[in-house]
């Protein structure tokens, strides 16, 4: 299964956007490190669908 990589970084980086308006970080943050936080938890998200991934099929 893909990751439409784009698609799905932008939707994070939204939230990340709107959790530091609402006050939902003690540090406020840039846009390049929203964005970094945005691909890194993209990357999270791609591995352990890969981990997942590989487990069912060595079932």
């Amino acid at each position: 299964m893909a990751i439409n990589f784009e698609e799905n970084e932008e939707i994070i980086f939204q939230l990340i956007s709107e959790l530091e308006t609402i006050g939902g970080f003690d540090i406020p943050t840039t846009m390049d490190e929203r964005r970094e936080i945005a691909r890194f938890i993209l990357k999270v998200i791609d591995e352990d669908l890969e981990a997942t991934l590989v487990e069912e099929t060595d079932i």
